[in-house]
């Protein structure tokens, strides 16, 4: 298959990845916020900003790991490719359990004391800040085990699985507000759709890398160059997760949580929309590697060239 079939149909799936959550998310919100309430939601919205801001403990290893994969997947050292897979399932695990363990130590003195939550909702916001610590380490297994597809230039499986856990966990989310239920059911279905999520991406992989085995044994080289790689990019990451969580927690730590549902409607949807440009530009990344490390420069500028003008059409158009 040629790079042009393998772009064109990651491009595609990338954009149904992309336009079915958002439209669910979209048409979804209003009913959401409406049933839990503007406090509950909001509790709920600093619960996934925890989790979010936590993300940065990973130092951006993904783009490494993703790097290697698809430089030594190009080559067919599949020796090297299964330490690529093996060290970063060993680095996410350790990096979900290290969160999960600061997340749960923070909920008493640090969360409960800086938000400004109603009593009415004081306990159920220590459960569900509780539960996001165990969402946490399921979020770093499921982020990883969905980017080796993606790697392998096999987008089409990371954005089915992608599609099966958000439509169907905001489906789960409206279904239990029908019945009745509040936001710890909510919090809770999550964490069964994130397990889910991963059993689906660990299948996955037979799919994409037949020939995996997980090896404990790591050569040093391999592990340095993903550290490396991955920290040169860790600066403007970690600025942007700040700006953006930051200011979800000083919305609920000055105003309420009613405020914060007030602040992260509207710019979530807004993200919505406007991740569709970062979704198409990742498509380049595991080319650019295959390319570079089998030399082929010229081809590599064409694609490169080709892709930075579609997204920056997009871009200004929306």
């Amino acid at each position: 298959m040629t790079k042009r079939f393998f772009i064109a149909r990651n491009s595609f799936y990338n954009i149904v990845g992309w336009i079915l959550p958002a439209i669910v998310q979209i048409l979804s919100v209003p009913y959401i916020v409406r049933n839990l309430g503007y406090d509950a939601y909001g509790v709920w919205s600093l619960v996934m900003a925890v989790m979010g801001y936590f993300a940065f403990l990973d130092m951006n290893m993904l783009r490494g790991g993703i790097r290697y994969l698809a430089e030594y997947d190009g080559k067919n050292d599949r020796d090297s490719a299964n330490q690529v897979v093996s060290f970063g399932l060993l680095a996410y695990l350790a990096i979900g359990l290290v969160g999960m363990l600061i997340i749960a130590a923070c909920v008493e003195p640090v969360f409960l004391k800086m938000l400004k939550i109603p009593d009415s909702l004081n306990d159920m916001a220590r459960y569900t800040l509780y539960l996001a610590a165990l969402g946490f380490f399921l979020l770093m297994t499921q982020t990883y085990l969905l980017s080796i597809p993606r790697a392998l230039h096999r987008f089409d499986i990371s954005n089915k699985i992608e599609i099966l856990f958000q439509v169907g966990g905001t489906g789960a989310v409206v279904g239990l507000l029908l019945l009745g239920y509040g936001l710890l059911e909510i919090v809770v279905a999550r964490i069964v759709a994130n397990v889910i999520c991963i059993l689906a991406a660990h299948q996955s992989i037979k799919s994409v890398m037949p020939y995996y085995k997980f090896t404990p044994r790591i050569d040093k080289k391999i592990a340095k160059d993903i550290s490396s790689y991955s920290l040169v990019s860790f600066a403007g990451r970690l600025g942007t997760s700040t700006t953006s969580y930051a200011n979800t927690f000083i919305a609920g730590s000055l105003l309420g949580t009613s405020a914060v549902t007030l602040f992260t409607v509207p710019f979530l949807l807004v993200e919505r929309i406007m991740n569709i440009s970062s979704r198409l530009s990742m498509i380049i990344f595991p080319i650019a590697s295959e390319l570079g490390a089998q030399s082929r420069h010229e081809e590599l500028i064409v694609i490169y060239m080709k892709m930075t003008k579609y997204v920056f059409i997009i871009n200004l158009f929306l």
